[in-house]
C-alpha cells in the first residue's frame, strides 16, 4: 500500500493544495491502494513541498512524477486516449498548473479577505510565538514569487483577461462528463481540484465570479465533486484506503 503525504483539508477542500487532491484522484483512477498521512511540516521532504508519495521503491516527490510512476507500473491514467490526445491532456495539465493555479494562489494569499481565512485555517494551530510572524513571512515569500512569475505585477483587469482565456480553453474540452470523454483521466485529476478551489475561495473575488458565471465549468465541478472527490478521505475517518 502506498502512503500519500498530504496537507490537511482547508476551505472546504480535501487538502489545502490542489496538487494533493490531484494525487488522491490519480491514485483512485489507477485503482491503487493508499492511505493518507496528514502533515503541515515540509522540512523533512526533499523539495519542501507536498504531495509526496511513499512507494515500495522509494519516494515520489511530485504529482506529475506520480503520473509517470503509475504508468511505469502499468496503470493507465489516460484511459481511452490515443497518443495525440494524451499529449493534449498533458498540455492542459501544464496550462492549468502554470497559470490557473497561480491565479488561485494569488487570490488566496494576496487578496486580504481570502488571506484572513487562509491564515486562520492553515496557520491557526501554530504556537503563539510562531503564529505572530510565520504567516506573514510565508505570505511575503508568496508575494515575491507572484511578482517574479508576473502574476503579481498584472493589473486586476489584465490578470483576469489572462486567466479567463485558460477557463475558456478548459470549457472548450468539456463535451461529455469530463475533459476527454465520459471517463475521468489524469487531466481531470489536475484541473478539477483547481476549479473547485477557485469556487471555494472565501471572498467574492473577480476570479471566483468568473468561474461561477460559467455554467459549463460549474457543472463540471459539480460532477467532479460527486464522482471524484466524494470518496476521498478526511482526517479522523476510520478507513485505511481510499481506493
Amino acid at each position: 500500500m502506498l502512503t500519500l503525504h498530504t496537507f490537511y483539508p482547508a476551505m472546504g477542500n480535501h487538502s489545502a493544495s490542489p496538487f494533493c487532491v490531484k494525487a488522491m484522484v490519480l491514485l483512485n483512477i489507477a485503482d491503487v491502494e493508499w492511505t493518507p498521512h496528514w502533515t503541515q511540516d515540509l522540512n523533512k521532504y526533499v523539495y519542501k513541498k507536498l504531495p509526496v508519495i511513499e512507494a515500495p521503491d522509494g519516494m515520489i516527490n511530485d504529482s506529475n512524477l506520480l503520473i509517470d510512476w503509475l504508468e511505469e507500473q502499468g496503470k493507465d491514467v489516460f484511459p481511452g486516449l490515443d497518443a495525440k490526445t494524451r499529449a493534449t491532456a498533458r498540455a492542459v495539465i501544464r496550462m492549468t498548473e502554470q497559470n490557473l493555479t497561480e491565479g488561485l494562489v494569488y487570490n488566496r494569499w494576496l487578496i486580504d479577505d481570502c488571506w484572513t481565512v487562509l491564515n486562520r485555517q492553515v496557520f491557526g494551530g501554530l504556537p503563539a510565538p510562531l503564529k505572530l510572524f510565520v504567516p506573514n513571512m510565508v505570505r511575503k515569500t508568496i508575494r515575491q514569487r507572484m511578482d517574479l512569475s508576473g502574476m503579481g505585477r498584472f493589473s486586476e483587469e489584465d490578470r483576469m483577461t489572462y486567466l479567463s482565456r485558460d477557463l475558456d480553453t478548459i470549457a472548450a474540452f468539456i463535451d461529455d462528463a469530463f475533459l476527454f470523454g465520459t471517463t475521468p483521466t489524469a487531466a481531470d485529476a489536475a484541473v478539477a481540484p483547481v476549479l473547485s478551489m477557485i469556487d471555494t475561495l472565501p471572498a467574492d473575488t473577480a476570479l471566483r465570479r468568473r468561474l461561477r458565471g460559467d455554467d459549463k465549468l460549474m457543472a463540471y465541478v459539480g460532477r467532479a465533486r460527486e464522482q471524484l472527490f466524494a470518496q476521498l478521505p478526511v482526517p479522523g475517518a476510520n478507513r485505511a484506503s481510499a481506493a
